[in-house]
């Protein structure tokens, strides 16, 4: 059985690396997104966090969050927003609130 990880469930066009950029894609459905990690050996802790801008099928303009064990696929959260400006505030306190719980930019 083949094992499948973090990232490739992700997909490489769905997430950046530690850095919020736009995004083009033919479905315009991602705009920005962010991948945090934290890990501690000591506590046998591995965690990731992935924060991401976008719109849904109605075209509602929502922040994704997923969060889990490295390696599971985790749990996912959309919450809606009024509009972009907003989400990515939201995006940034989420942001700023994870790095000082310890996490840090996937590389």
């Amino acid at each position: 059985m083949r094992q499948l990880s973090f990232a490739f469930l992700q997909g490489s066009h769905r997430t950046a690396q530690g850095t919020l950029k736009p995004r083009e894609n033919s479905d315009h459905r991602s705009i920005e997104g962010v991948v945090l990690r934290r890990i501690n050996p000591v506590k046998n802790m591995a965690r990731f966090y992935s924060l991401e801008v976008g719109r849904d099928l109605l075209g509602r303009v929502v922040l994704v969050r997923r969060w889990g064990r490295i390696g599971s696929a985790g749990k996912t959260r959309l919450d809606e927003h009024v509009g972009e400006g907003e989400a990515m505030a939201a995006l940034q306190a989420l942001q700023s609130a994870k790095k000082r719980k310890g996490y840090q930019p996937a590389v």
